[in-house]
């Protein structure tokens, strides 16, 4: 059984969750990503959702929120980080890396604030989206230790997910982690007691 989280008042309030940037990048380059997700339970139809991930969170019963965690720009890229959240409980870690051709020709993507980049995306038809790959990190101790900070225990799988969106002038990747308290995860202690 997985514990839940309830967001602070603040995201200041927020002491070790997320880790620093340069962690975070060293063990997302470590990530050994997969074009097919190996399961075939709950999960899977959210690890494959084509849709607005915010548009599904959204139709959940229960107040959807986003924090944003860290917005920044170098003279490289575009970095944001955000949680989004279900009723005050933590569901899903986002991470979006665009490239400085991308931020130079749509500057808003730099000050998104607490507005979901899926409204963005998916407003942009003109956007095309690649494949999706997935990975599970519940192996690795990084990961491990950042759910851990954020007071939610992995179980036996922590599920993450990313994808390239191209425009003709540039690019952005997201990352989409499902955290233990997701919805995506109900079900399966039981599915792998039983096997």
């Amino acid at each position: 059984m997985t514990s839940s989280v309830f967001l602070p008042e603040s995201v200041n309030e927020v002491v070790s969750f997320p880790p620093s940037t340069e962690s975070i990048l060293q063990a997302i380059a470590a990530i050994a990503w997969q074009s097919q997700p190996p399961v075939a339970m709950p999960a899977a139809s959210w690890l494959q959702e084509r849709g607005s991930l915010t548009a599904r969170l959204r139709r959940q019963s229960g107040a959807f929120a986003l924090h944003c965690l860290q917005e920044a720009v170098t003279a490289d890229a575009g970095l944001r980080q955000v949680l989004l959240s279900v009723d005050g409980v933590a569901w899903i870690w986002g991470l979006t890396q665009i490239d400085a051709a991308l931020l130079q020709a749509c500057p808003e993507l730099s000050q998104l604030g607490q507005q979901p980049l899926g409204e963005w995306l998916f407003a942009h038809p003109e956007l095309q989206r690649g494949a999706l790959e997935y990975a599970d990190l519940a192996a690795s101790a990084f990961w491990r230790a950042a759910m851990a900070a954020l007071g939610q225990p992995v179980g036996h799988a922590l599920w993450a997910r990313r994808c390239r969106w191209q425009l003709d002038n540039g690019s952005l990747s997201v990352m989409e982690l499902f955290l233990p308290a997701a919805p995506l995860y109900a079900g399966t202690e039981e599915q792998s007691e039983q096997e």
